[in-house]
């Protein structure tokens, strides 16, 4: 965070993340699976979840704990990182001869390794749709058995298909303390940036409760950054508010771009930064 100085008023806050402004302890989990498929997903769900102090990880680990179930109490064969060209995270567990993989992530990304009919993913996708237009953070869940070892998910071959289990649908609200930041930018006129890895549609849902987005057009997917012809990030930065799915590489660019435009701004990683904000 970028640190304040007394008497100085801010006028630009750049939120790095939805963890600063979401309360986590209101987070609505609930799951979605086709009746056929044999896994259970909160049992795979177990598998996948990386441990972390992410919000959304939590919850999901919370989730699990609700349904009776155990998280595993040994460490995976390989832990599969998180990376926006993947979209997906999970784990890789070794058994005799067998690696089975549990993974977790954007729907997009995990329905592409999945095997199903043409029928399957329709109904998959449409129900993915409606899920998605109540503003909730959608993780899609899937898991594979091989005779191969896998530490990445380019080690998957060509003929091997994970099978698809079930989606994640997880509710957020923000927090008293974003309530007051939302006031603050009506009153005092606060240009308001949030930076997030979130999806698209979940960065427009929270952003919509903090008052800095109207429209699912005023969200930036920066995975369009990778598209040739992409515009300049500080093109981009003079017209938009809100960006979803940021890698590190992408915030380091969009804040950048935002102090030139305001070298005052600043940028709060923490709830405590939020309430300094607010004391000020």
């Amino acid at each position: 965070m970028f640190g304040f100085k007394k008497n100085n008023h801010v006028s630009t806050v750049i939120i790095d993340g939805t963890d600063v402004i979401t309360d986590d302890q209101q987070i609505t989990t609930t799951t979605w699976q086709q009746r056929h498929v044999p896994s259970n997903i909160g049992l795979i769900l177990a598998k996948a979840v990386n441990m972390s102090n992410d919000t959304l990880d939590a919850a999901l680990v919370a989730y699990v704990r609700t349904r009776g179930l155990t998280m595993p109490l040994y460490q995976p064969y390989h832990r599969i990182v998180f990376s926006r060209q993947s979209g997906i995270s999970g784990n890789v567990w070794h058994h005799g001869s067998d690696y089975h993989i549990a993974v977790k992530g954007m729907p997009e990304k995990v329905l592409e390794l999945c095997d199903m009919s043409e029928n399957e993913r329709e109904s998959i996708t449409t129900q993915l749709h409606a899920m998605s237009a109540t503003g909730a953070i959608i993780v899609a869940v899937a898991t594979g058995i091989f005779l191969h070892p896998i530490k990445h998910l380019k080690d998957i071959k060509q003929n091997d298909k994970l099978s698809f289990v079930g989606f994640v649908s997880m509710q957020v609200t923000i927090s008293s303390e974003a309530r007051k930041l939302s006031a603050k930018i009506t009153t005092e006129r606060l240009n308001v940036y949030l930076c997030t890895g979130q999806h698209q549609a979940a960065a427009y849902y929270i952003a919509y409760q903090l008052g800095i987005a109207t429209t699912l057009a005023d969200v930036f997917d920066n995975r369009r950054l990778d598209i040739d012809g992409a515009p300049d990030v500080r093109s981009i930065v003079s017209l938009t508010k809100v960006y979803a799915r940021c890698m590190p590489d992408d915030r380091k660019q969009i804040f950048s771009a935002i102090k030139v435009i305001d070298p005052t701004a600043v940028i709060i990683t923490t709830p405590d930064d939020l309430k300094k904000l607010l004391a000020k």
